[in-house]
């Protein structure tokens, strides 16, 4: 299928003025309304080997398995009940070759894609007595794409995709809302950078840690080798927007430079993959130099709302929205939780 490129696309991945590699304006955040240490309580009861992802819904933790002949392990409650292993490795009608839960929240239904089908998979959860049972409640195709990134769901014709395509040897990436009941992508393609990026700088930077508001109206975004939150806006680009805690930032230039070199010297990342619901979005950030990190938590207009430093040294999470815990998850696998009441009842 051929690609029907807007020319406001073209335009901008022309322009290499701006040293900010997304689309919009950047903000710069200096102060944070609320600074306070969070502190994290140990998760027992889980068993740590393995372990590389949390996703957290309803009242269960999903955690995401490496090399194992399944992919997640799921644990309920409080007291953390094992309930079994789910979603196994194989190329039958029931397996799957890769599965990831999307950072979209849904509360009936757990979304997840995998990658190497190019299948987005709505998933029910069904409690038999003691049993958990993991039902397909929908199955899409993801057809049309060369290099399909990430889904989201919005209803029953329509996904948003993001992709990357090849135009003039340089790679671009972009969301566009793909009708899969008909097959067919829309032409109103929504760019995330300025710039056009080749396959070793796009190797630099995450091209996957992206989450959807659940009003389906914005994405929010990050690279890691960026210091910068970036927002989409679905509805309408040209009010997207950029916010970061330094004046002093990657350039894309620096970027190149790095991915074009023989340097053994890795970039700096700043941001992890963040998670959001209408109201706020949590980032987890590392400073330059500094061993610590800390949760940002801003709201979708942008203003920089709570700095919370804490002293475990986690590289994902994932929040239970309802009752405002966090649950975190460090490198080699423990999780710790961090109860966020405040943000159910904000100053």
């Amino acid at each position: 299928m051929k690609y029907i490129v807007p020319l406001l696309f073209l335009v901008c991945c022309s322009c290499n003025k701006s040293s900010n590699l997304f689309m919009g304006e950047m903000k710069i955040v200096s102060t944070f309304q609320q600074e306070q240490h969070l502190p994290g309580s140990l998760v027992e009861g889980i068993d740590s080997i393995g372990v590389f992802g949390i996703t957290f819904f309803k009242d269960y933790k999903l955690i995401k398995m490496n090399r194992l002949p399944y992919f997640i392990r799921i644990y309920q409650g409080e007291a953390n009940q094992f309930k079994g292993n789910y979603f196994y490795k194989g190329k039958g009608p029931n397996d799957y070759l890769d599965l990831s839960p999307t950072h979209q929240q849904m509360d009936s239904l757990l979304i997840a894609y995998d990658f190497y089908q190019y299948k987005l998979f709505l998933i029910d959860l069904v409690e038999k007595e003691s049993h958990i049972r993991a039902e397909r409640v929908k199955e899409i195709e993801c057809k049309g794409f060369w290099d399909p990134l990430k889904a989201f769901y919005l209803n029953d014709s329509m996904v948003l995709m993001k992709s990357v395509y090849i135009e003039n040897k340089a790679y671009r990436l972009a969301y566009s809302f793909y009708n899969y009941k008909r097959n067919k992508i829309l032409e109103n393609y929504l760019p995330l950078y300025r710039e056009c990026l080749r396959y070793s700088e796009m190797n630099w930077i995450y091209s996957g840690a992206d989450a959807l508001k659940p009003d389906q109206t914005k994405i929010v975004s990050v690279t890691g080798a960026f210091n910068q939150i970036d927002i989409l806006d679905l509805h309408d680009p040209s009010r997207s927007f950029s916010i970061s805690t330094s004046k002093e930032n990657l350039t894309v230039e620096d970027l190149k430079s790095y991915a074009n070199s023989n340097t053994e010297e890795e970039l700096h990342e700043y941001y992890f993959p963040p998670k959001c619901n209408d109201q706020y979005i949590i980032a987890l950030y590392q400073p330059k130099n500094s061993l610590q990190k800390e949760f940002h938590v801003i709201s979708w207009e942008g203003k920089p709302l709570y700095h919370l430093p804490i002293e475990e040294p986690l590289n994902s999470f994932d929040v239970d929205w309802k009752n405002a815990v966090l649950y975190g998850l460090t490198e080699d696998g423990i999780i710790y939780a961090y109860k966020l009441s405040f943000l159910l009842h904000p100053a």
